[in-house]
C-alpha cells in the first residue's frame, strides 16, 4: 500500500514530535495512504560529525517503542555514512524504493539531504519527478508562543531552575532506566533507605543535581512514588565522589540490588545543597517525603 512518511530522529517524542505525528494521521486519513514514521537508528551527527552528536533525552529502544505507541507503522534506518551522504532527491528515491512513500509530510522547519535543500518548495520540486508529494505540519508552541524542540528541552534539563520547561515542552515525565547497584549506605543511616541507580544508557542526560517528585517503575511494571536525590550529598564533605542518582521509595521496602528500575521524573523540588547538620538534612528529607507524597 503507498504511504505516506514523516523523517525526524524524534529524541524525547516531545509535544512538538507528537503534534507532527498527529498532523500525519490526519493527512494519511484525508488522502488514503497508509502514515509511516521514518526514524534512524542514531542521531545523524554521531555518524557526520560524532564530536557534536548530543546526548539523549532517551535510549533507541525507548524513543522507538514510544513511537510506536503513536503511529503503528515505524521504519527505523541504520544512518550509514552512505545514507549520509544521499541528497534529499537521492534519499527520497530510497524512501519509494524501499517504503513505497508516495507523499511526505515533513516537521514545518525539518531539513534532510546531504544538500540541506532550505524550503519546502526546494523540496516539493526536487519529489516532483519521483511521484511524490511533500506537505509540512504546521510549527507547534506552548500556550506562552515558546516553540518546542529536542534542541531546547536538553538545554533547559541542564539547569535545575529550567528543569520544569523541559518537562513541559516534552508533555510526559523525563525518564531514566538502570540498575540498582550498592553504594555508601547513607540513607539507610538517615532513616531514608534508597536504591542507587546505575544509568543502562551512558549518553542520556542525567537531570542536574538536586531533589525530585518521581515515580519508579519496577520490573513488575507496578509504580510507586518516590524521592530521588541527584548528586554528591554534599552535606558529607564528599567532594572527590562522583554524582550519584539515589530514589527513596516511600512505599516500598524490598531487596532491588541488581534489578533494573526506571525513574520517571514528575516535579523538580528543590536544588542539592549542602545542610549545617545531619538532623537539618533528617528534617528536610522527612518534608521532601511529605513534598512528594502531596506531589503523587
Amino acid at each position: 500500500m503507498p504511504r505516506i512518511a514523516t523523517i525526524g530522529v524524534f529524541d524525547g517524542l516531545h509535544l512538538g514530535h507528537r503534534h507532527l505525528l498527529g498532523s500525519l494521521l490526519s493527512q494519511g486519513a484525508h488522502t488514503a495512504l497508509e502514515p509511516i514514521a521514518v526514524t534512524f537508528d542514531r542521531h545523524p551527527l554521531s555518524t557526520v560529525n560524532p564530536d557534536l552528536a548530543p546526548p539523549l533525552l532517551m535510549p533507541r529502544h525507548e524513543r522507538i517503542e514510544a513511537l510506536r505507541r503513536h503511529i503503528p507503522q515505524v521504519a527505523v534506518v541504520p544512518f550509514t555514512p552512505e545514507i549520509s551522504r544521499l541528497s534529499a532527491a537521492d534519499f527520497m528515491q530510497w524512501l519509494r524504493h524501499n517504503y513505497d512513500v508516495a507523499a511526505l509530510h515533513l516537521g514545518f522547519n525539518h531539513r534532510f539531504g546531504s544538500d540541506r535543500l532550505q524550503s519546502l518548495s526546494q523540496y516539493a520540486r526536487a519529489a516532483a519527478p519521483l511521484g511524490i508529494s511533500v506537505s509540512a505540519a504546521s510549527e507547534f508552541t506552548l500556550p506562552d508562543g515558546s516553540p518546542v524542540n529536542s534542541s531546547l528541552i536538553r538545554r533547559c534539563l541542564a539547569d535545575f531552575s529550567t528543569v520544569s520547561q523541559a518537562l513541559t515542552a516534552l508533555g510526559h515525565p523525563y525518564a531514566l532506566t538502570g540498575q540498582v547497584v550498592h553504594g555508601r549506605h547513607i540513607g539507610t543511616e538517615l532513616g531514608f533507605p534508597t536504591a542507587n541507580i546505575r544509568p543502562l544508557c551512558d549518553r542520556q542526560i542525567i537531570p542536574p543535581s538536586g531533589v525530585y517528585a518521581a515515580i519508579t517503575i519496577l520490573p513488575d511494571h507496578t509504580g510507586h512514588p518516590a524521592m530521588v536525590n541527584i548528586g554528591r550529598r554534599p552535606t558529607f564533605h564528599l567532594p572527590d565522589a562522583p554524582p550519584t542518582v539515589e530514589a527513596h521509595i516511600l512505599d516500598l521496602k524490598a531487596d532491588l540490588y541488581g534489578q533494573t528500575i526506571t525513574l520517571r521524573f514528575i516535579a523538580p523540588l528543590r536544588p542539592e545543597r549542602r545542610f549545617p547538620s545531619v538532623d537539618a538534612l533528617k528534617d528536610q528529607l522527612a518534608a521532601d517525603a511529605l513534598a512528594v507524597k502531596n506531589i503523587l
